[in-house]
């Protein structure tokens, strides 16, 4: 009976590890994924600004579709 239940700690161990694992690697893929969108949004941000400048300030739709 020893045997039986220190095999079944490690079972329940190592798929608690496994389990924690996958979420470190989600949380990673999840960060990943907004720094991308953040970079993204930056540079939206940035060609809007020039457009502004260079339209002296008249607002066109085209500009609010590209930042969607």
């Amino acid at each position: 009976m020893i045997g039986l239940s220190h095999s079944n700690v490690i079972k329940k161990r190592n798929k608690y590890l496994h389990k924690k694992e996958n979420l470190d690697e989600k949380g990673v893929k999840q960060e990943r994924r907004r720094k991308i969108l953040e970079e993204k949004l930056k540079f939206q941000i940035e060609l809007i600004k020039k457009r502004l400048k260079n339209q002296k300030i008249k607002f066109h739709k085209d500009i609010f579709f590209d930042c969607v």
